[in-house]
């Protein structure tokens, strides 16, 4: 009879069968599965993803670069609501230098933080000029 403790320096893998691995269908029946997992997803995303963040982006950006502030607010208000980093930045800077508004350092501050949260660097580094000026 052997000892306890040559058990455990000795441990006896239990011999391997057939059942111990998954059939050969296995892996063609999990391809299918994915692809038609895969192919639903791929396309709701593509046509229900981004085209509204998309298109009110593009309008308020054409808008910014234009001068048109008032229709560049009107756009970006929304997305920068809806957490869009990108947006809060720029909508910052536009209170922190009154462009289209009236020049408002505690709604910038607010804007910029919450850009900032989001590992924005231009908010990082805006909102910690802010702060260093007063």
């Amino acid at each position: 009879m052997p000892d306890r403790h040559s058990l455990f320096l000795s441990p006896k893998t239990p011999p391997r069968t057939s059942s111990n691995y998954p059939s050969q269908a296995f892996p063609a029946t999990l391809s299918v599965i994915n692809r038609l997992l895969i192919l639903p997803v791929l396309i709701l995303t593509l046509l229900g993803g981004t085209p509204a963040f998309s298109a009110d982006w593009d309008k308020g950006l054409t808008a910014y670069e234009s001068g048109d502030l008032e229709t560049a607010l009107r756009e970006f208000r929304p997305l920068a609501k809806q957490g869009v980093a990108v947006v809060q930045s720029l909508l910052s800077w536009m209170y922190e230098k009154g462009q289209g508004v009236s020049q408002d350092y505690k709604t910038a501050v607010k804007w910029y933080s919450f850009a900032a949260e989001q590992r924005d660097a231009d908010a990082q580094y805006n909102l910690c000029w802010m702060y260093e000026k007063g």
